[in-house]
């Protein structure tokens, strides 16, 4: 029936399509609102209709349990449920391969550059997904059987226009919580169908008089006689296969199939177009069907109940009847590779009992049904109840991540996901300001906690050059690489000192100091807090050079010994006595002068009096730092069953977030997370990831962690150390990740944190200290 609307372009076809006469015929698109840049306004014969484009945030299912899956299955069903029947929605999900950034080598550090260099070599491709709703106005279906007067009133322009306005809004706030929805407008708008008809991305910038006749067609678009696809040209010719699925074979409609489809590594767009029935309209096509089985002598009980109980689903407003089309897309500038995907998209289809097929002689209604106005060029329409069309469409994101962060415009690194996509990883799980970024690595000993950080760490340097890397570090696990990485590695078992007087003179450090030293002599009587605050004022008055301050000028400022338990008396051992190596230098070792800074924590931690004050000291400079910064502390078990640093780590999760920091954590006792309540601070708010290595974990380990079944399933069944699971504690997605880095050969040993590897590169420092590093690695 539609060969007859393109009677004049199939004519055309024996030659080259001009992209203006094939334009000319098919366009309906008139210009974008005068007064609202989100609206665009098209025209069919005498009847005009405006559109919007919604723009969604994929969502990622991923290890969520079944409750969770049934609430957002909720949240679209009542969206798509509640739709307006004179609203035409069509909803774009698209794969579109995307020009991978890889690492330029840039950095003075040879080793970095050798060592990403490999790791972004097994990147070729890399695909990802996005996710629009297209709604536009129209009219009433079956309006002959509804109230004819009252849907002619509703089809002026500023009715339209208020109704679209409404039914908007109603789609932003429906779905903000777990799609993050953007209204189109301006040039985005504009390019979003200038991308959907030229078949490519393309930017384009609207005209001040918002018109749109001339500037949406850039290519020549050909259907070849006789083929089974399209072609878009423009000085590079794309391929384009359409396909259509017969969904109604199958009764049982599962949200897996996007969720398959969205993974595969391919150009393509799944297009679902429908419109809600008037509730009058639907009673009669579902009365009708019910007659047709009555006539037709139909021994079929299960269909005759089925038609029954959508027709009580739709009184009792639990269901809603559509008219509902699907196709895909698929596109490639190589005709052989095209077909190779349209084989395996066909088969992911055919696993899930639909049928599936090459579309030839209704290729050009199916492209152009896609645009507003259009809608009724698709000829495979079905009726379809609103429940089917929520599990249609998902709005999935399969391991996508994000392409940028607040601290740069990449990600920190890409790794393949266990289902062989690529994962755009970053701490953080949105790309905002002040966004959570702390992580919790959680795994035995020796599954490669240290090794996983120091990897993301590596990347981190590498692209964010404002970032500060500081770790507290236990049995020497960072050294090799803070070794290779040109980074500061502070031992105090090597007699490294701190001067906390050379502080700079701000009311803030001041009030630190009086709190340190009221730690470090234990003295918090008011008496004893008043002559440690006007010994600190003393000091900072009389001595302006911060090189002449030191602790002994704080000390004599302290005044005379009363008694042997007065607060001068206990400030003597860490002037005079067994502990005056920790805070009585001469100059202050704590700088950051380096980008990386790492701390062994070994010593100071068998020293229950020294360790809190060290790691108080340090934490407070830290968070004065003046920029990004991505800590580490190993074995935070170990400070967080201390009371003594654990309100310094609380405060800490929350002070560096405010200057764009974020703190990774390594841990291995989840015993901890079950019964502690710090423990269970953490993961229920302070976190925005928890990592996770397989073991053999018992059941308390899935509730302690509140993993879903899926997630537990992978913990305790996985075999390989080099997969994890990745979980964003925003919304209990999850991500499988394979992080083996073999790629690397030699250079993996960068990254080691045995001792015997420790004492190598010692020993060849000592012995070849101008090639020790190349040594070490032929030797490791």
């Amino acid at each position: 029936m539609f060969r007859n609307i393109f009677n004049m372009i199939i004519d055309l076809i024996t030659a080259p399509i001009e992209k203006e006469t094939l334009w000319e015929v098919m366009n309906r698109f008139i210009k974008v609102d005068d007064e609202n840049d989100a609206i665009v306004w098209h025209k069919l014969k005498d009847n005009i209709n405006c559109s919007c484009v919604i723009e969604l945030k994929g969502k990622q299912y991923n290890g969520l349990s079944s409750k969770e899956l049934e609430e957002h299955f909720g949240t679209r069903l009542e969206i798509f449920k509640n739709l307006p029947d004179d609203i035409i929605a069509v909803t774009h999900s698209t794969r579109t391969e995307e020009v991978y950034d890889t690492y330029l080598a840039t950095n003075n550090n040879k080793y970095i550059n050798r060592i990403l260099k490999k790791w972004d070599s097994t990147f070729s491709t890399s695909f990802k997904t996005n996710h629009y709703i297209v709604i536009s106005t129209a009219n009433v279906l079956g309006a002959n059987i509804v109230n004819v007067v009252d849907n002619q009133l509703n089809q002026t322009p500023t009715n339209k226009k208020k109704q679209i306005n409404e039914v908007v809004s109603t789609l932003l706030n429906g779905l903000k919580n777990d799609f993050e929805p953007m209204l189109l407008e301006k040039n985005e708008l504009v390019s979003f169908f200038t991308s959907f008809i030229n078949g490519k991305e393309l930017q384009q910038n609207l005209p001040d008089n918002k018109m749109l006749d001339n500037i949406l067609i850039e290519s020549t678009i050909k259907f070849p006689k006789n083929e089974n696809y399209m072609i878009y040209d423009n000085n590079q010719k794309i391929y384009s296969k359409w396909l259509s699925i017969k969904l109604f074979d199958n009764k049982e409609f599962k949200d897996e199939l996007m969720e398959e489809l969205m993974s595969h590594k391919a150009n393509f767009s799944v297009y679902q177009t429908f419109q809600k029935y008037d509730k009058q309209v639907a009673d009669k096509i579902l009365n009708d069907k019910l007659q047709e089985l009555e006539s037709d002598n139909v021994d079929s009980e299960i269909a005759y109940n089925e038609i029954k109980d959508i027709k009580e689903g739709i009184k009792r407003h639990e269901t809603s009847l559509h008219k509902y089309s699907i196709a895909i897309q698929v596109k490639n500038t190589n005709l052989a590779a095209l077909t190779k995907n349209v084989d395996i998209i066909k088969s992911i289809i055919a696993q899930y009992g639909y049928r599936c097929f090459n579309e030839s002689e209704n290729i050009e209604p199916l492209y152009w049904s896609i645009l507003p106005s259009n809608e009724e060029l698709n000829s495979s329409k079905r009726d379809l109840i609103s429940q089917n069309i929520t599990a249609l469409n998902t709005f999935t994101t399969i391991s996508q991540g994000l392409n940028k962060c607040s601290w740069g415009n990449t990600p920190v690194v890409k790794f393949h996901t266990v289902s062989n996509t690529n994962y755009n990883f970053t701490f953080h799980n949105n790309s905002g300001k002040d966004e959570k970024g702390h992580t919790l690595l959680f795994g035995g000993t020796g599954v490669g906690k240290t090794l996983l950080f120091t990897w993301l760490a590596t990347n981190s340097m590498a692209k964010y050059k404002h970032l500060k890397v500081i770790g507290l570090d236990k049995l020497y696990g960072t050294y090799v690489w803070t070794d290779f990485m040109d980074g500061d590695y502070i031992d105090f078992a090597d007699g490294v000192g701190f001067n906390p007087m050379q502080m700079e003179d701000t009311t803030d450090n001041k009030a630190f100091l009086k709190n340190f030293f009221i730690k470090m002599t234990g003295k918090k009587d008011a008496v004893s807090e008043t002559r440690i605050e006007n010994a600190i004022d003393v000091v900072f008055r009389r001595l302006k050079n911060p090189a002449d301050r030191n602790l002994k000028e704080f000390y004599n400022a302290l005044g005379t010994k009363e008694s042997d338990e007065d607060v001068v008396a206990c400030m003597h051992t860490w002037v005079y006595g067994a502990n005056k190596e920790y805070f009585g230098a001469k100059h202050d070792s704590l700088s950051f002068g380096s980008q990386i800074n790492m701390f062994a924590m070994d010593t100071i931690l068998s020293n229950p009096k020294v360790a809190p004050l060290i790691s108080l000291y340090m934490l407070n400079a830290i968070k004065n730092l003046g920029t990004p910064v991505l800590i580490f502390i190993d074995e935070i078990l170990g400070y967080l069953k201390n009371e003594d640093f654990v309100n310094e780590i609380l405060e800490l999760l929350v002070e560096i977030r405010k200057k764009d920091g974020v703190l990774v954590m390594a841990g291995q006792d989840y015993k901890f997370f079950e019964l502690n309540e710090v423990g269970k601070q953490l993961l229920g708010s302070s976190l925005a990831k928890t990592i996770l290595w397989p073991e053999k974990a018992k059941p308390e380990y899935q509730e302690a962690l509140s993993l879903s079944d899926n997630q537990f399933k992978f913990i305790t069944t996985e075999a390989s150390k080099r997969k994890i699971l990745v979980k964003n504690l925003d919304d209990n997605s999850s991500t499988t990740l394979n992080i083996d880095l073999k790629i690397l050969g030699k250079d993996l040993n960068i990254f080691s944190s045995s001792s015997r590897n420790v004492q190598l590169l010692n020993e060849l420092k000592i012995s070849h200290p101008e090639d020790y590093k190349e040594r070490y690695l032929d030797a490791a």
